[in-house]
């Protein structure tokens, strides 16, 4: 930012200015007035003590160590085949990973997913406290039944009755999801020492029903379904390092080829 005739300086350290023209791109054109103003008296402030540490700096410097050239080249080159790389990836890597995928990799890598935490196969019903004590006799035989017809009739119930209300017993969910999903339930001690079978209780506006079909302690072996993104990721990097590496290897070997490589005994 050396001297310029066409514009009057809004900040001057040693030999650099600082004019107008430089905080065109700080300053958004959506700002207000008094925003902008704002903006440009922090631009200036931080841009006059940078340049006067950046001044002392060489004055206190030998001219060894200021040289950057070597650094800078290395930091150029890097960025430089990483941008390649990067440009590779999105244009040649396969993000799909199906299920077969995932389950071929979780096989082959079980003793690498253990749970963090515990894990719960659960429905889940959260009813009005009006509720009388024969519909939530009934509710229970439901939720206790494995018959299709009793199953099929207490999805209707929850459909046309409840707002809140889980039922996919197949599923399994981590204790931080129920802990955020149905935190009135992990506030019992229920899921603390997690035996399979029907539970109630009772909440401030609500009855609460849930029933434990399985549990999974801290430590034990991670469901699939619960590693499937982290699975997913691990794929997609595995990918990505043999695709950089054929990458590679096809590089060398066209320019050895071509003869665009010599290299001397």
């Amino acid at each position: 930012m050396g001297h310029r005739q066409d514009e009057k300086p809004l900040a001057r350290v040693y030999d650099k200015y600082l004019y107008p023209s430089d905080l065109a791109d700080a300053i958004p054109v959506t700002a207000s007035r008094r925003d902008s103003a704002k903006i440009a008296s922090q631009f200036i402030n931080n841009w006059v003590h940078e340049n006067v540490l950046i001044k002392q700096a060489e004055l206190n410097l030998s001219e060894e160590q200021l040289n950057f050239n070597e650094q800078l080249n290395s930091y150029k080159n890097s960025l430089v085949i990483y941008a390649y790389e990067q440009a590779l990836i999105n244009e040649k890597l396969d993000t799909s990973v199906s299920l077969i995928a995932m389950a071929n990799y979780y096989t082959q890598n079980k003793e690498n997913f253990v749970l963090l935490e515990p894990a719960f196969k659960i429905t889940y019903l959260q009813l009005p406290r009006s509720i009388n004590k024969k519909e939530l006799r009934m509710v229970k035989k439901l939720m206790n039944s494995k018959k299709e017809e009793d199953i099929e009739q207490l999805n209707l119930y929850c459909d046309e009755n409840l707002h809140t209300y889980f039922l996919n017993d197949s599923v399994w969910i981590a204790y931080k999801q129920l802990e955020n999903e149905i935190p009135e339930l992990v506030k019992t001690h229920y899921l603390l020492k997690p035996k399979v079978g029907l539970y109630s209780f009772d909440g401030d506006s609500f009855t609460y029903l849930f029933k434990i079909d399985e549990n999974l302690t801290k430590g034990e072996q991670a469901p699939l379904e619960l590693v499937k993104p982290q699975i997913r990721i691990m794929v997609l990097n595995k990918r990505k390092r043999e695709l950089l590496k054929k990458m590679r290897q096809d590089v060398y070997n066209e320019a050895l080829k071509k003869k665009n490589i010599e290299i001397n005994p």
